[in-house]
């Protein structure tokens, strides 16, 4: 067995993805690891266009990745999703390595490996350092991350944004008379009231604090933002969670704030917050139950 035969065999028992391709895409060799991921021959493969596997919407990303290798730069690792032989979304991880001959570009040489548990671990540990486990909403970290980055789309925009900020009424006084087990039921039934109000993907639903939730909405009028507020007011009331006796209260209610300003570069979405939380307190002061703008 010679060289060549030897290195083709060693290729051939890699549990790694090995292909080879040409600069226009085509395949020009699969190992059989290769062919037994993607449930296909090689004859099947070979001449084919390497991105048939990939989403459409990735191939751009993809291409440009070893697109840009050169002889002083002949390597690039990435990963990207694919769809494997039962139609089930995929992650890899590639290494392609740009094979040149006098300084013309012959083809790239390719290894993979799939990466779907990574990639899945990865992303439940970043959902989860990204929202509340008791309610699922957005945690504090997660909504000064969008409202930040929220503030700088609106300042080059000059669209107004508006926050509500609600506080269980007399959230300790629940906790004490009917136990914690029941308080984490009523923040999660206030928590579903909150999300059902996100209309829009850019809207944000959040727990900011311990009975504190927020509600994030970029190109938003106060009128609208009150409008909201108010079917959250009266969502929650609508529960009919037995209230507290130290409440004098029936049910369990809420009580909102509602502040919205067009952000500037010289400011800061601290500003926005101080004036919701301050509606929030003018609520709280002149009996709860109800919903204050800002001004």
């Amino acid at each position: 067995m010679d060289e060549a035969e030897r290195y083709r065999a060693l290729v051939e028992s890699m549990p790694a993805l090995v292909c080879r391709f040409r600069p226009d895409g085509a395949l020009s060799y699969v190992n059989r690891a290769y062919c037994t991921y993607f449930g296909c021959t090689p004859d099947e493969l070979v001449g084919r266009d390497f991105f048939r596997f990939i989403p459409p919407h990735d191939r751009d990303r993809v291409r440009a990745k070893f697109e840009g290798l050169s002889a002083t730069k002949p390597e690039v690792t990435y990963e990207h999703r694919v769809f494997d032989c039962e139609g089930q979304e995929r992650w890899q991880r590639w290494t392609d390595r740009a094979l040149f001959e006098d300084g013309e570009l012959l083809e790239y040489q390719s290894i993979g490996y799939d990466v779907t548990a990574e990639r899945k671990s990865k992303d439940e540990l970043l959902h989860l350092s990204r929202h509340d486990p008791l309610t699922g909403l957005a945690n504090r970290r997660m909504f000064d991350e969008i409202l930040n980055q929220t503030w700088r789309l609106g300042a080059r925009g000059k669209n107004r944004l508006s926050i509500i900020m609600g506080d269980i009424d007399f959230f300790k006084a629940y906790n004490d008379a009917f136990g914690h087990q029941a308080g984490d039921k009523c923040l999660r039934q206030v928590a579903a009231i909150f999300s059902t109000a996100v209309r829009r993907d850019t809207d944000l639903a959040a727990r900011i604090g311990g009975e504190e939730f927020a509600l994030l909405l970029p190109v938003t009028e106060d009128e609208g933002a009150k409008r909201l507020a108010e079917s959250i007011r009266t969502g929650v009331s609508g529960l009919a969670m037995e209230s507290a006796p130290a409440a004098n209260k029936p049910v369990v209610t809420i009580s909102l704030g509602v502040a919205g300003l067009i952000p500037t570069p010289e400011g800061g979405p601290e500003d926005l917050m101080n004036r919701a939380d301050q509606a929030l307190y003018r609520s709280k002061e002149e009996g709860r139950n109800r919903v204050t703008i800002d001004g």
